[in-house]
């Protein structure tokens, strides 16, 4: 069996030995299928992380708020005892 790197002559254009459905790169043009699944999973990744960071800071907010009425409140009640004095 002879190894393709010993055929005689220099100038052995190897591209000419692969098959022919090979397409090349340069005549490739746009995505395929796969690519293009695998771009829309990782773009469905960082939507659900950045739902996730929303929905997590809302109820955030949400419990802060409570928090800040309930001070307020037990400062009103303080001070409306602290005047009726």
């Amino acid at each position: 069996m002879r190894d393709f790197m010993s055929f005689s002559g220099s100038n052995v254009n190897l591209l000419r030995l692969l098959p022919k459905l090979r397409v090349s790169r340069d005549k490739q043009r746009g995505l395929s299928i796969v690519e293009l699944m695998i771009s829309m999973i990782i773009g469905l990744f960082i939507t659900g992380g950045m739902i996730s960071v929303f929905v997590s800071s809302k109820a955030s907010f949400r419990r802060q708020e409570q928090l800040n009425a309930v001070q307020q409140n037990v400062r009103d009640i303080t001070e409306e005892r602290y005047l009726s004095f």
